[in-house]
């Protein structure tokens, strides 16, 4: 029984890749441009989406369910209760960058209920999220440390992965951030309030596009960036992007991203966890994961767009990797 727990913790994570999270498709910024996630539902819309929800559930065959119709029942309940991210996340089958940040930063929101409390702290892939989240910041503070003066954010959401830094002993230090969703610079202003070390920073913000970050900025020191490459399944589109990264920077510049690593890389943690997360994105929700990759093919993609891989480091579920690129060319 302990030899088949890896390998069914394995299956978990491979239908939960598969089928997880569309989060972040609407920054791409591409020619087909994706429904934003930042636009308030109608009641109608509501009763509409949590009866739907039900029928569907009522129907499925229930040994294709990750849990038991009726505890995926009592989740969808409280997930209709939830005011904030479970709700979110219920409607628009996907986050924003502001609920992403509630999420990850700020434990699901303002008086999260148990089920968003649930989400941001217990859900594996929220767990990475901010993990991942965490290895980005102390990229980052090395950079700042360095001296680097210009760091781009995209998609930048509420920018706190810059705003979270300790910058206050930094000269003309410059915080540009990229976004397709409109509501990006006002959670910029909002969290900027947060932290006192970077309140000297100067800080901009762009309702724009990932393939063409060169129209708001050229020469900068680092380009940071998660979620755009999980949702391009086109390996020569990933290529493009990355691209359009280096030509944002100077060379010497600093890229830092991250991708989805194969399942199979995958290390074991708590099964019930996973199962109620393939509970909530899969039965419930619906949402829609895109593409994972090796990490030699991650590698190639980068080389060719003209950077240089300096450091891979892992997080511990070795969902997502970190990469620290230098642009070469």
């Amino acid at each position: 029984m302990k030899n088949a727990y890896p390998i069914m913790f394995g299956k978990i994570i491979m239908t939960l890749f598969t089928i997880a999270l569309s989060l972040t498709e609407m920054c791409l910024g591409s020619t087909k441009a994706p429904e934003m996630l930042s636009h308030n539902q109608s009641q109608e819309k509501v009763s509409e989406r949590i009866v739907s929800i039900t029928e569907r559930l009522k129907a499925t065959d229930p040994a294709s369910l990750a849990l038991p119709l009726d505890e995926t029942l009592k989740i969808l309940d409280e997930m209709v209760k939830c005011n904030g991210l479970g709700h979110w996340l219920l409607m628009h089958q996907g986050l924003n960058g502001f609920w992403t940040a509630e999420a990850i930063l700020r434990n699901g929101g303002e008086e999260p209920s148990d089920i968003a409390r649930w989400i941001a702290n217990s859900a594996p892939i929220f767990c990475a999220t901010r993990e991942r989240f965490e290895i980005f910041k102390k990229a980052l503070q090395k950079r700042i440390n360095a001296g680097d003066k210009i760091f781009i954010s995209v998609p930048c959401g509420t920018m706190e992965e810059l705003l979270t830094l300790d910058a206050h002993d930094k000269q003309n230090v410059r915080f540009i951030g990229i976004d397709l969703d409109s509501l990006a610079d006002s959670w910029i202003k909002e969290a900027s309030t947060r932290y006192s070390k970077t309140s000297s920073c100067h800080k901009e913000s762009h309702q724009g596009d990932a393939f063409a970050l060169s129209r708001f900025v050229k020469d900068a020191d680092v380009l940071v960036s998660n979620g755009l490459n999980f949702y391009i399944k086109d390996d020569a589109e990933v290529i493009k992007l990355y691209k359009a990264f280096a030509d944002a920077l100077k060379t010497g510049g600093i890229l830092i991203t991250s991708h989805l690593a194969l399942p199979s890389q995958a290390k074991p943690y708590d099964i019930e966890a996973a199962k109620k997360q393939l509970a909530i994105v899969r039965d419930i929700c619906e949402m829609r994961w895109q593409i994972f990759r090796s990490e030699d093919l991650v590698k190639e993609q980068l080389a060719e767009a003209g950077f240089e891989v300096q450091e891979v480091i892992g997080d511990t579920q070795n969902m997502f990797p970190t990469y620290i690129c230098k642009k070469v060319r």
